[in-house]
């Protein structure tokens, strides 16, 4: 058979991905498994023995996985989910380098014993301050924290944060108020351990060196640690498609080989350099702790290594099947991981697409030929990657190919800078900063040329591409011309927008944003408005913008708003917007009054690219037989400060229907409403998430309202929403929906009628 291994991991993924999915009783596993095992060793056609073969890889697939997911919801998840949030005593010991950022960090702990209990997890917890000596990974501690399990936005598209701390084996989350909580009574000295304590030295090496910015760079490319980062700065380097080169990977690995044969060469014959290099490539593994991304191209050297030391050609197809398969083989979540994905992507459009193509071109100049293949190696990375990254990031970087001829030349002077600098210490100060300077400006010129945001492609819309793609490689007629031209095809179909598709419907989506607002109307002529995005009042913390909102839009198909509405400028209404504007724009960006004195309203003014238009009650306007009317406040004046009784205050009416949208309107705002004549809503989005500030009885007697809406995130400081609010909602007889319980809620509107449809995350 042809490439074994790709068969073999190809039905052992299977089994994974369907254990997902299916949920299958033990006795018909064992049985299948039974009968698999019986026809593989009987003489049976080659056909049929092939089958039998296959279906018992995915069989092993399958209950590897499951037992993983079963070992996974051990009795600490259980104890967590009774005791949630509750601070209790913690014993344990840290097995990784702590994270260190600018004004917390983050350790992941082993955990033996909580609050008196013996208990085996991870638990990764996050402590405000910056210590004068940070703990270090083997520090046997004690300590009190607040433990939760994690939760995710339950809305379509969004990263699944569960999984995501499934694959990394942490079973829960944690906050310790600050290190004095931290008593170490412990440390271990084992292997793993004292590399870590390396590591450790090393980032902390970096930090008292260099510059925060300079510093959080190199931390990235030396030692992929990205903790140090701002959000900006990723994003900026998402942007311009370059964030390959902080992500330790594969382009890291062949830079070190490169260097090592280049001084091995002149020295020893290529074995000994294969051994060598093997052991400095296993030392720099250990130093960075094993992490997915640098252990899946540690696997691929190991059996390409193996085989030129036989001298043996080697089988691509069956090199990066066996490093897939080994590496599901370690960590079986990894099949669900992005950067799982995208290593074996691009490795695969190098070998299998640019290579093919650089070998049919032939230059009379070794310049030349570096040059093409340069061009050749980005773009058709790129093109290979195109409908992955419209389904998984939601915008392509068509100025990748730009921003990659400035951006590998200098990871790579860096890296091999690193090579030096890290192990013996040296300061390399001003060329660095000069280096990455450079490296910065370009990045912010180039991430935001021909950056495109398109619509998320449907899963068939990926096969028809994919599938395509792997005839193209295979095929040997004329048939491969046709998939090459389905491929294009595909790929232009996914990067041209679409026109909005009309509906009948009128829809409101109210989204899961946390413990905050954003509302998106969607108009039976298919365009869209959105009131509100948002957001957190830390910095660091999750940007909705780009985490929640656009995974969300794009999902939906919408790449452009016709209007955008802030209520008012709290930053849990108005955050998501300084970054989400960027990838979506709207015609119109329409606010209430203008707090002047607010430094958060004064940079989303800065960063957006329209203009604030002010509006007050009396303004209206009518889309698609939808009449959008602002009710409140009375007038768009500056301020000093922001208030909620600056609320806008808007009312919808559709066919008979009305919904009336409340920002975070207060009792001053809805003793306006009261003495409006004739006001009378359907359904209410619910003013202040539910506070008990808000929600008057003599509003809801005035609107006698069937259905309220209240955005609020799951167990917030601040309790919301007030059990009593909720009380008085249910006895004027309105049916209460909770984001906090529900994931978004979309309110659907045609015909006269209204029907409430649940989240698909429910």
């Amino acid at each position: 058979m042809s490439a074994p291994f790709v068969w073999i991991y190809v039905c052992f993924a299977a089994g994974i991905f369907a254990s997902k999915y299916i949920v299958c009783q033990p006795w018909i596993l064992i049985a299948t498994f039974v009968v698999a095992i019986i026809g593989a060793r009987t003489s049976c056609p080659t056909r049929l023995s092939y089958f039998i073969q296959f279906l018992l890889l995915f069989l092993i697939g399958y209950e590897f996985a499951a037992t993983a997911s079963r070992a996974y919801e051990n009795p600490l998840r259980s104890w967590i989910r009774t005791h949630n949030r509750q601070s209790v005593h913690l014993v344990g010991t840290i097995d990784r380098t702590p994270e260190i950022s600018s004004d917390y960090f983050i350790i992941r702990l082993a955990v033996s014993e909580i609050a008196g209990k013996k208990f085996s997890g991870v638990v990764r917890l996050s402590i405000n301050g910056t210590p004068a000596t940070y703990p270090s990974a083997g520090d046997q501690i004690e300590t009190y924290a607040s433990l939760r399990l994690p939760s995710n936005f339950r809305t379509e598209g969004t990263f699944d944060y569960q999984q995501y701390l499934r694959k990394e084996q942490i079973h829960a989350l944690g906050s310790i108020k600050n290190d004095a909580l931290i008593h170490v009574t412990g440390r271990s000295s084992s292997v793993p351990f004292w590399f870590s304590r390396i590591r450790q030295q090393c980032i902390l090496g970096i930090v008292k060196t260099f510059s925060p910015e300079d510093g959080a760079l190199l931390r990235a490319l030396w030692l992929d640690d990205r903790s140090g980062l701002t959000q900006q700065h990723q994003l900026m380097m998402i942007d311009a498609g370059v964030f390959h080169v902080i992500a330790i990977s594969g382009f890291h690995i062949a830079v070190v080989l490169i260097i090592g044969f280049a001084i091995l060469k002149r020295c020893i014959s290529y074995r000994p350099a294969l051994i060598i290099l093997t052991i400095l490539l296993s030392f720099y593994l250990l130093i960075l702790e094993g992490r997915s991304s640098i252990m899946r191209s540690y696997l691929t050297f190991l059996i390409f290594a193996f085989s030129v030391w036989r001298y043996e050609k080697p089988q691509w197809p069956n090199v990066l099947a066996l490093s897939a398969l080994i590496q599901l083989v370690i960590n079986p979540f990894d099949l669900f991981d992005a950067g799982y994905h995208l290593t074996y992507l691009s490795t695969g459009a190098i070998l299998f697409v640019e290579l093919p193509l650089s070998n049919r071109i032939h230059l009379p100049r070794k310049i030349y030929k570096w040059a093409l293949d340069f061009v050749l190696t980005t773009v058709c990375v790129e093109f290979v990657l195109l409908p992955y990254q419209a389904y998984v990031f939601h915008k392509i970087p068509f100025a990748s190919l730009l921003a990659n001829t400035f951006a590998i030349p200098i990871s790579s002077v860096l890296i091999s800078a690193g090579i030096i600098a890290v192990p013996f210490r040296f300061v390399l100060g001003a060329p660095v900063h000069w280096l990455l300077h450079f490296f910065l400006k370009a990045c912010s010129i180039t991430s935001s040329m021909w950056l495109v945001v398109v619509a998320r492609p449907s899963v068939a819309t990926m096969v028809w591409f994919y599938g395509s793609l792997i005839l193209a490689i295979t095929l040997k007629s004329k048939w491969r011309i046709a998939a090459i031209f389905v491929c294009i095809a595909v790929a232009f179909r996914i990067v041209i927008p679409q026109a909005p598709k009309p509906d009948s419907a009128l829809q409101i989506h109210f989204i899961d944003v946390g413990q905050g607002d954003s509302i998106l109307i969607r108009y039976p002529d298919g365009t869209a408005d959105l009131v509100d995005s948002g957001g957190f009042f830390k910095d660091e913390a999750l940007d909705t913008g780009t985490s929640i909102l656009l995974p969300y839009l794009t999902s939906l198909g919408i790449t452009h708003l016709h209007r955008a509405f802030l209520t008012h400028a709290h930053a849990d209404h108005m955050n998501g917007f300084l970054s989400l504007l960027r990838y979506i724009p709207a015609d119109q960006f329409y606010v209430s009054r203008r707090p002047v004195g607010e430094a958060g309203f004064q940079m989303l003014v800065r960063s957006i690219p329209n203009t604030p238009i002010a509006i007050h009650s009396g303004a209206s306007f009518d889309q698609a037989g939808v009449h959008l009317q602002v009710l409140a406040p009375a007038d768009s004046a500056y301020t000093m400060r922001v208030a909620n009784d600056d609320s806008l205050v808007m009312l919808l009416q559709y066919e008979g229907r009305t919904i009336l949208l409340t920002g975070d309107a207060e009792k001053l705002e809805e003793i306006g409403l009261t003495r409006m004549n004739g006001l009378h809503a359907d359904y209410i989005k619910v003013p202040h998430h539910g506070s008990h500030t808000s929600s008057t009885e003599e509003l809801l007697s005035k609107l006698k309202v069937k259905s309220a809406f209240i955005s609020v995130g799951a167990n917030n400081w601040f309790g919301h929403p007030d059990p009593m609010i909720v009380r008085r909602y249910r006895q004027h007889h309105a049916l209460v929906y909770r984001t906090d319980q529900l994931g978004t809620i979309i309110l659907r509107c045609t015909s006269g009628e209204c029907n409430v449809v649940m989240s698909l995350f429910q």
